[in-house]
């Protein structure tokens, strides 16, 4: 039924965002958030702006609108989703509905297809509440998207395009299976062993009591809220301004669920690990503790680039430092910290940087396949008459 989910065009996890494109002429744009209305700033150029004629609402509990653009009379909806996750899907499918019911939607842009997928196999299946069901368990799977669970079940028709280049499809698919495995995960895993047995001998006891309480974190064996409650006590004894935290202040407010969407939880992850290094600066009596925790931090990102969940910061560090992401970089402070050879990396570490430059591959290509998106999306929006 779905020509992208066959086995020759299926890809681990898919990492570019889904696109919506949302097709509706009026000649000035606006995003409504409480408490007010987000206004685009106008760009050059364009002529003949009229008053607001359309207001587009998405329902905080469903998604965060974080950024818009003016451009011409056309207007397009980009969703940044998380894949294979239940809520997210179902939240997405939500707000296809919406913006169908209420501006028309009619063309929906998806990732990993490169023609039409078709949903009539579910879409005509005759008993409403079998479709709805059958539907919902296949997107907990991961086959469905939030996008053709709506086109199968909802009551407004959209029409579902792959906007994919299939030649920069299959060479991303090529690249990520080149570092995407248990192997590179495990020199991961080996390389913080020995970075974890080095702080015993490298911390001062007062790093290695705040280390632990960050790692209990980290291990999951305390949860998110009592961290940042941790946090929070540490900064205001230091006097730190946690105004500068908004997200993590919210959190704490709110005590949401972990996966609540009533919070940006990448804004909430990037405060934490900002105040984390604030608070480990006054507590640093030796150029090696600090110099051992960048080793970590870059561990940290050498890991989200191999399991493709790198932030755009994570990438702009690797790419403009890529020297310091070396592992004959990690292998020279180990052996400088470790006189008797004790914790010496294996050779087969040194296959990490093989992977990442697969790794530098494969971003290079979502960057290149982000750009073909926009083209392509461009191009059936003409074919179709949208």
């Amino acid at each position: 039924m779905l020509f992208w989910h066959g086995p020759t065009f299926r890809i681990g996890i898919r990492t570019i965002a889904l696109l919506i494109s949302i097709i509706f002429i009026f000649p000035y744009l606006g995003w409504t958030f409480d408490p007010g209305n987000y206004m685009p700033s106008l760009q050059p150029g364009l002529n003949n702006i009229q008053p607001l004629s359309r207001v587009v609402v998405i329902p905080e509990k469903l998604g965060v609108i974080t950024r818009c653009l003016q451009g011409h009379n056309r207007m397009v909806v980009h969703i940044q989703d998380l894949h294979c996750n239940y809520e997210v899907q179902m939240n997405i499918a939500h707000i296809i509905h919406l913006l169908a019911k209420q501006h028309g939607l009619r063309l929906v842009g998806e990732e990993g297809a490169f023609h039409t997928v078709n949903t009539t196999k579910i879409s005509t299946f005759p008993i409403n509440q079998v479709r709805e069901e059958v539907s919902a368990y296949f997107v907990k799977q991961g086959k469905l998207t939030g996008a053709e669970y709506y086109s199968g079940t909802g009551v407004h028709p959209i029409r579902l395009e792959g906007i994919e280049t299939p030649a920069l499809y299959q060479a991303s698919e090529q690249a990520l299976h080149t570092f995407l495995n248990h192997e590179s995960q495990g020199h991961c895993y080996d390389l913080r062993e020995i970075l974890n047995q080095l702080k015993t001998s490298i911390y001062n006891p007062r790093l290695q009591k705040f280390d632990a309480r960050h790692m209990a974190y980290r291990e999951g064996r305390i949860d998110l809220l009592e961290y940042c409650a941790y946090l929070r006590t540490l900064a205001q004894k230091l006097k730190i301004d946690l105004s500068i935290y908004p997200h993590l202040v919210q959190f704490l407010n709110l005590k949401p669920d972990f996966f609540s969407l009533e919070i940006d939880s990448d804004s909430l992850f990037r405060e934490l690990e900002a105040l984390d290094n604030l608070i480990r600066r006054p507590l640093y009596n030796s150029e090696i503790q600090s110099e051992l925790d960048d080793f970590y931090r870059r561990l940290d990102i050498i890991e989200r680039l191999l399991n493709i969940s790198a932030t755009p910061g994570d990438l702009l560090e690797f790419r403009g430092q890529r020297a310091n992401f070396k592992i004959r970089a990690f292998s020279e402070f180990i052996r400088r910290q470790d006189k008797t050879g004790e914790h010496l990396l294996a050779p087969e570490a040194f296959m990490l940087d093989e992977y990442l430059k697969s790794v530098a591959d494969f971003y290079r290509l979502a960057d290149e396949r982000s750009t073909h998106f926009v083209t392509n999306l461009a191009r059936k929006m003409d074919r179709l008459g949208e």
